[in-house]
C-alpha cells in the first residue's frame, strides 16, 4: 500500500516538472517569435573541417539547414548581405572509437566523439564563439544494430538541435537588448 502511494507520489512530481519545463520551453519560443521575420535573418556559412573525415562539414550543413527551415523560428538567406546573423563553424573532432569487440574479435561497438566550434556574428561584430560537444553509441551486431550512415545523421541531428538552441538563445539576447531596427 505504502509504495502505491511513493510510486503517485513520485510520478506526481515527474509530471509536474516535465509540465514545467514544457512552459517554460514555450515560453522561450514565444518571446523569439513576437520579433518581426527581418530581425532574425541568418546566413549559414559552410561549415570547415579539421578532421580527416571527408566531406563531414558538408553533411552537418546540409543537416543544419534542413533543420533550421523545419524549426521555423528564424528564417534562412541564401544572401550574406541580407543576413543579420551569420552563423560559421568549424569541425574540429570526429573520432570513431571502438568499444566493445565480439568473441571472434570483431568490433561490434563504437562511440562517435564530435566537436564543432560556432561563430555566431551580426555585422563583423562576433557576438560569441562556442565549442559544442556530442557523442553517440551504437552497435553493428545487436537487435538495435544501425549502420555508419544511420548513426552518423542521428549524431548530426542532435548537434544540430544544440546548434540552433544556442543560436536561438544568443538572437534574443541580442533582440532583447537591441532597439528594434
Amino acid at each position: 500500500m505504502l509504495n502505491s502511494q511513493l510510486i503517485k507520489y513520485i510520478n506526481f512530481i515527474i509530471i509536474f516538472f516535465l509540465l514545467y519545463f514544457f512552459n517554460y520551453c514555450q515560453s522561450y519560443y514565444k518571446e523569439l517569435k513576437i520579433y518581426p521575420e527581418n530581425l532574425k535573418t541568418v546566413y549559414l556559412d559552410n561549415f570547415s573541417n579539421q578532421t580527416f573525415e571527408p566531406y563531414i562539414h558538408l553533411e552537418l550543413t546540409d543537416v543544419l539547414k534542413e533543420k533550421l527551415f523545419t524549426r521555423n523560428l528564424l528564417y534562412y538567406t541564401n544572401n550574406i548581405s541580407d543576413a543579420r546573423y551569420i552563423l560559421s563553424g568549424n569541425i574540429i573532432l570526429f573520432r570513431r572509437e571502438v568499444l566493445l569487440y565480439s568473441n571472434e574479435l570483431q568490433p561490434t561497438h563504437y562511440r562517435i566523439d564530435l566537436v564543432v566550434e560556432i561563430t555566431i556574428s551580426k555585422k563583423n561584430q562576433i557576438l560569441t564563439k562556442e565549442e559544442l560537444y556530442d557523442s553517440i553509441r551504437y552497435s553493428t551486431k545487436d537487435i538495435e544494430a544501425e549502420n555508419d550512415f544511420i548513426t552518423r545523421r542521428r549524431l548530426y541531428d542532435r548537434i544540430s538541435y544544440k546548434i540552433l538552441y544556442y543560436l536561438e538563445k544568443i538572437i534574443l539576447e541580442d533582440l532583447k537588448g537591441a532597439p528594434n531596427e
